[in-house]
C-alpha cells in the first residue's frame, strides 16, 4: 500500500524514472507475496527488506494520523515490523547515523566551525567550562 499511495502521489508529474522505480518495487513485493516468511528470504532477501521498510513507514504515517484505538493499533504494528526488520537486517544507516550523533547547542555551531573540531571534541571543551 505505501508503494502503491507513492505512485499515486507521483502520477501526473514527469519523473518517469521515479515512477518506473516504484512500479518495479511493487512488482517484486508482488513476487513475494503469497510465499512463505522463510521461502521469501531465500528468494529475494532484499525484497523483503524492502518491503519491511515500505510496511515500518507506512505504520508509522498512520500511527500519526489516526487517533484512539487506530493509533494505538498502527503504532504497535510499526513496532512490530521494525523489531522484525531490525532483527532481521540491523540498522540502517540513517539510524546508525541518528545513534551516534551529538546535539550541539544552536548558538554554539559557529563558536564550533571557528574552534576547528569535531563535534564530539566540541561538546568535550564545553562540558569541561
Amino acid at each position: 500500500m505505501d508503494r502503491e499511495g507513492f505512485l499515486d502521489a507521483w502520477s501526473g508529474t514527469d519523473n518517469s524514472q521515479m515512477i518506473d522505480d516504484t512500479n518495479a518495487e511493487i512488482a517484486r513485493f508482488n513476487a513475494i507475496k503469497g510465499k512463505t516468511f522463510k521461502d521469501s528470504l531465500v528468494t529475494d532477501r532484499e525484497g523483503v527488506r524492502l518491503a519491511l521498510l515500505c510496511a515500518e513507514s507506512w505504520y508509522l504515517g498512520s500511527a500519526s494520523a489516526q487517533v484512539g484505538r487506530e493509533k494505538r493499533h498502527a503504532a504497535a504494528m510499526y513496532k512490530r515490523v521494525h523489531e522484525l526488520r531490525s532483527k532481521l537486517f540491523g540498522r540502517t544507516r540513517l539510524e546508525a547515523m541518528c545513534e551516534n550523533s551529538v546535539s550541539v547547542p544552536i548558538h554554539k555551531i559557529s563558536d564550533m566551525k571557528k574552534s576547528g573540531l569535531a563535534p564530539r571534541e566540541f561538546l568535550a571543551t564545553l562540558n569541561q567550562q
